[in-house]
């Protein structure tokens, strides 16, 4: 199991020294670096080390990478840790069999620093925000599990939980809500309100104007609210309308009620989760174009000024060489001839130095880039 001391240690296997040594100048000191040479030292080393993430080359002696990738998914002890693949393969075939591996990411070499740091930071949070949010599940569950009955009830709310956490979606989770309530043999509508469009249904299909209505009001008052055969359901984010509770059985109906209040606030925890991610990813997209955009920023800059620098070399030359030749017209001694054109070429050496000079400035702006990116943990 990772401990604290191994987080923030990436695994690189690679038969490369090269790559391997590339791998950690590009990822060092934001993260340790270790080894492997091939796939077996690298299988033996995650299991011992337990890495935050893995990268895996694919063309290696003896086990090849996807195999390895496998092997790695299989073993209860790795099967947590994410791996990219790292490779000079790039083809849509290679991706393909580096997910059915297993693989969660794939990049190809030669790779840049920048975007390899932005990956791996990617990767790993994902990965921490996703058993967070699973540890925060089972917390829930466990919780609901202990304080109810084992009335057959029960099992509407924990399979709606179950099923709940896997929803990417407002649909998905307005559909796991009413699959629910049709199990309890109840009618009802749903507000589901975030960052995303709200979405507005009932157990039949779109909610008309007039129960749309409706659940805006009930959404303003309690938590919970009876009214006659209605009763609704408050939470952040969350209004459940039910129309028909059973009153004539009043015992069932008080069960009914603990359960859909449950499950309401449920719903809205997973609102929450599916809009915290959303934001996540969305801050991630316009930090990858910002970075993006500096870097095409840095190679236009580039650019221009080799081509400036290759006509103004061409220029002096054609100088250096045209007043070498008018030498022969305008008397001047041999030793005047050569200091002039010490001086041409010297302000040649000059221009050269001036340069030199904004490539230096040109590495710094990408140093910036870099380091943004690890900051800001881009992916």
């Amino acid at each position: 199991m990772q401990n604290e001391h191994d987080v923030g240690l990436v695994l690189v296997i690679d038969d490369d020294a090269l790559i391997r040594e590339m791998v950690t100048d590009a990822l060092e000191p934001s993260w340790r670096v270790a080894g492997a040479q091939d796939a077996s030292q690298g299988l033996h080393m995650a299991a011992e080390l337990q890495p935050a993430l893995i990268l895996l080359d694919v063309q290696m002696p003896g086990i090849d990478g996807f195999e390895a990738c496998r092997r790695l998914k299989d073993d209860f002890a790795t099967s947590d840790i994410p791996v990219l693949f790292l490779s000079g393969l790039n083809t849509l075939e290679d991706r393909l069999a580096g997910l059915e591996a297993g693989a969660e990411d794939f990049i190809a070499k030669p790779f840049d620093a920048v975007e390899l740091n932005a990956r791996v930071q990617g990767i790993v949070r994902q990965l921490a925000e996703r058993k967070r949010l699973a540890a925060s599940a089972q917390s829930a569950f466990s919780t609901a599990f202990t304080a109810m009955s084992s009335a057959g009830e029960l099992g509407v709310v924990i399979e709606f939980m179950r099923s709940g956490f896997g929803c990417t979606d407002y649909d998905a989770l307005a559909t796991a809500v009413f699959a629910a309530l049709t199990q309890y043999g109840l009618d009802g509508a749903l507000s589901l309100r975030g960052s995303a469009t709200p979405l507005i249904r009932t157990s039949q299909g779109e909610a008309s104007a007039m129960e749309a209505g409706v659940l805006a009001l009930m959404g303003g008052q309690d938590r919970i609210v009876s009214l006659g055969r209605r009763a609704a359901f408050n939470y952040p984010g969350v209004t459940l309308l039910v129309k028909n509770m059973p009153l004539d059985d009043p015992d069932r109906a008080g069960r009914l009620r603990d359960h859909l209040a449950i499950l309401a606030e449920a719903a809205s925890a997973r609102v929450r989760a599916l809009d915290a991610d959303a934001a996540v990813r969305l801050r991630e997209r316009q930090l990858r174009e910002m970075l993006d955009e500096t870097r095409r920023a840095i190679d236009a800059i580039e650019a221009q000024r080799r081509a400036q620098r290759g006509a103004i070399t061409v220029a002096l030359e054609t100088m250096l060489h045209g007043t070498e030749r008018e030498f022969l017209h305008m008397g001047l001694s041999e030793s005047q001839e050569e200091r002039v054109a010490m001086l041409l070429r010297a302000a040649t050496y000059e221009v050269s130095n001036v340069y030199d000079s904004a490539d230096d400035a040109s590495a710094g702006l990408r140093a910036l880039a870099a380091r943004l990116a690890q900051e800001t943990g881009t992916a």
